[in-house]
């Protein structure tokens, strides 16, 4: 369960934070400052689009998904133990 959670959300926790670390820069001529997603499905495009598609998409999931495996195993062991004492 912890896995394929995972695997839902993290298209989305990459644009979070995309959009969280994005700083104001100056147009091209100079006169505005843009930035450089306007939003989610602006930012979800432009991974998709420019950056290699669905594979983009879950760059970097393999550490988190390392990380979920063992949490899920404890967590349900304990819970397990638990309910039988």
């Amino acid at each position: 369960a912890g896995v394929s959670a995972v695997l839902c959300t993290y298209p989305l926790d990459l644009v979070r934070v995309r959009l969280a670390c994005q700083r104001p820069r100056l147009s091209a001529d100079g006169l505005r400052i843009t930035m450089r997603y306007s939003g989610i499905l602006d930012c979800l495009t432009k991974i998709y689009v420019k950056e290699g598609g669905v594979r983009a998409l879950y760059r970097g999931v393999m550490p988190t998904l390392v990380g979920i495996v063992p949490y899920a195993g404890l967590n349900f062991g304990t819970y397990e133990y638990l309910k039988a004492s």
